[in-house]
């Protein structure tokens, strides 16, 4: 499965508050899915025969 970069699509606003919104919106899924990747790899070895 590809990527697909936020930043490389072409989303068409309308109006400054559709601008806003869209960057909040992209702004919180990045932090969102960079914490979610945080505490994977934290937790990665858990339940493993590495962890101890």
């Amino acid at each position: 499965m590809p990527i697909i970069r936020s930043d490389s699509l072409a989303l068409h606003v309308t109006s400054a508050d559709q601008q806003a919104a869209l960057t909040d919106t992209l702004a919180l899924y990045r932090r969102l899915v960079r914490d979610l990747m945080t505490v994977a790899y934290t937790h990665w070895l858990q339940g493993t025969r590495w962890s101890r």
